[in-house]
């Protein structure tokens, strides 16, 4: 899914001179606009190939304490839990995820909000670059690649695999369907 003509104007429009970060900020609250949008397949091709670059690596997930090893984490949709139901207009779609980190740091984050625990966790089936990350990511390339024609270039040269590859060195935040808890990181809260 991609976002409307006019949502991708504004953003074009108000990253102009702004650095990295700043168009990354404004593409994220463009895409928290369309988050009732569901994954669409081609998205989900894509933020599959970006999630295997991180294959044989450890993942986190930052959530409640009292889970211990072998447990297995199951969407919110599954178990009635609403850990973000304090993020207003949040997508009924995420409640089918596990959402797990491909860094320690972010998933301390997630259980620092809550005063939870970081677990080392298994994926269980596919794994997919967020949503939220996966879209914001693409909007700032996408607007860095049409103000830079020299970037865009040497870009161009890059198989698909290789900007993925690209891709997930900055996309930290990724979703499955489950995921068997390894070992507990850290008490955060």
């Amino acid at each position: 899914m991609r976002l409307n003509r006019q949502q991708r104007r504004a953003v074009k429009s108000l990253s102009r001179g702004k650095s990295l970060g700043e168009t990354y900020v404004l593409a994220q609250a463009a895409v928290n606009l369309s988050l009732g949008a569901p994954m669409m397949p081609e998205e989900a091709e894509r933020a599959e190939a970006i999630a295997r670059h991180h294959l044989g690596r450890s993942w986190f997930h930052g959530g409640p304490s009292g889970f211990c090893e072998g447990f297995t984490l199951l969407p919110a949709g599954q178990t009635g839990a609403n850990p973000r139901r304090h993020v207003r207009g949040h997508a009924e779609d995420r409640r089918r995820w596990v959402f797990i980190a491909s860094d320690y740091e972010t998933a301390a984050k997630y259980a620092a909000r809550i005063g939870g625990t970081v677990y080392e966790v298994e994926p269980v089936g596919p794994v997919y670059a967020d949503l939220e990350e996966f879209r914001s990511a693409l909007m700032v390339v996408e607007q860095h690649l049409e103000q830079n024609p020299r970037l865009a270039a040497l870009v161009s040269v890059l198989s698909q695999d290789e900007q993925d590859a690209e891709l997930a060195k900055r996309i930290t935040q990724y979703c499955c369907g489950s995921a068997k808890v390894v070992s507990v990181a850290a008490e955060v809260g």
